[in-house]
């Protein structure tokens, strides 16, 4: 019996095994802590999944609606094809085989505003959690956005068709013109040149010399291509143009058959006599103010928004007796941005393209009115006038510069614009 209760006592007595088993009953809370992180990992991997995947669902669901809507489907079938689109994108995103169910999607149209909101959800299924009955952790999110339906809205073109338009295009077309007509201008005079029976601006267009007004008209053709094609031209965007010089002339009214107004592009520049050919701009800008109207808030075709396009030099004159009666050279100035007040006042946004005089320094009827003194102040001559004072015709952001290869581009640039800073929410 004593060597028994010996043995015992230094059982009882022994700690050499007590590490082992501390050690293993502590692995339990460890082992219990890696698997909880590991499982909550996953679950902030999914619900990072369905957040970009919720937040693209309700995108295409709310472009969708809109889309419709705007193209004339009813609310009902709008909002069921916005549904199916949100499904569409939200099931090509998740990519989970089928496990991920579709997403709730709440759509609706009120006045202008469709609004969309979604909730979606998905199990994580767990590692090591489910050996506490835990095999699998819902993870949900929302997502919603809201938008305004795209307006209608009304581009009025003003060209410029002054006799000043038929200057050359470009430096090397008033090279040509000076050294073929001893004139930069291609005057539309009905004064035969060069031995025929064509005026200057007749024999410089059959010569394919580019001139001002060929240039602005290619850009029109460029830009109404291009707003003909945009998707909602035929049932939201009206075009109307209009040319003047001495006065304003209609070449067609509001129309959403926009490829037409190409039909009736201005032809020629206003004829050059002493009392035509002018440039009224003052006394043409209420008469073009009321043909515009006024704008609204492009809920309807009726309050359509309003956009004016104008392309021109800038430059008003009296008419071409200031050649010979001195006073009147004074008059031949960069246009006063006051007559683009009552446009602006009736919430109506102005775009101008500016078609740049090339100084023609060598000219004497240049220099005896363009080359003389700013009239506002200003460090340059004349010409350097026009700039600022355009720029304060034009609504922010809506004033370009144009070449004879941007003119397009500038047309295009300033609808865009408009769009972008105007129209949306």
């Amino acid at each position: 019996r004593r060597p028994l209760r010996r043995i015992a006592r230094r059982f009882v007595r022994s700690r050499r095994g007590g590490t082992m088993v501390i050690f293993a009953l502590s692995l339990v809370p460890l082992i219990t802590a890696i698997g909880a992180a590991v499982d909550y990992a996953r679950a902030a991997s999914l619900h990072s999944q369905l957040v970009r995947g919720a937040d693209a669902a309700t995108i295409a669901a709310l472009t969708t609606t809109k889309d419709r809507i705007a193209n004339g489907a009813s609310d009902q079938d709008a909002i069921a094809a916005g549904r199916a689109a949100g499904e569409a994108v939200y099931a090509r995103l998740m990519n989970r085989n089928g496990t991920v169910a579709a997403p709730t999607i709440d759509i609706r149209h009120a006045g202008r505003t469709v609004t969309v909101s979604l909730t979606a959800s998905a199990p994580s299924l767990n590692v090591f959690s489910r050996f506490v009955n835990k095999a699998a952790v819902q993870v949900g999110v929302q997502s919603g956005a809201a938008g305004m339906l795209d307006p209608f809205v009304d581009v009025a073109l003003l060209i410029d068709v002054s006799g000043s338009m038929a200057i050359g295009a470009d430096q090397t077309a008033i090279n040509t013109l000076q050294a073929q007509l001893g004139c930069a201008f291609a005057c539309h005079d009905g004064i035969p040149v060069k031995g025929t029976l064509m005026d200057a601006y007749q024999w410089a267009v059959s010569k394919g010399i580019p001139l001002r007004t060929q240039a602005v008209n290619s850009g029109l053709v460029e830009f109404l291509d291009w707003m003909a094609a945009l998707p909602k031209s035929g049932t939201l965007n009206r075009v109307a143009l209009y040319s003047f010089a001495d006065a304003l002339t209609p070449l067609t009214l509001y129309t959403s058959n926009i490829a037409s107004a190409k039909a009736n592009l201005p032809k020629t520049t206003n004829a050059a006599s002493e009392l035509t050919g002018a440039t009224h701009f003052s006394a043409v800008m209420p008469l073009f103010t009321m043909a515009v109207g006024a704008g609204g808030d492009g809920g309807t075709a009726m309050t359509a928004k309003k956009l004016v396009i104008i392309a021109t030099d800038g430059v008003e004159d009296p008419n071409r007796t200031w050649t010979w009666n001195l006073p009147l050279r004074a008059q031949v100035t960069a246009f006063d941005p006051a007559a683009c007040s009552a446009l602006k006042n009736a919430g109506v946004s102005i775009g101008i393209i500016h078609t740049r005089y090339v100084p023609l320094t060598w000219d004497w009827g240049y220099m005896a009115t363009l080359g003389e003194p700013s009239q506002i102040g200003g460090p340059g001559s004349r010409v350097d006038d026009v700039a600022p004072q355009l720029q304060k015709c034009a609504s922010p952001g809506l004033y370009a510069v144009a070449t004879s290869t941007t003119i397009g581009q500038a047309f295009q640039n300033i609808f865009q614009n408009f769009s972008a800073n105007r129209l949306t929410q």
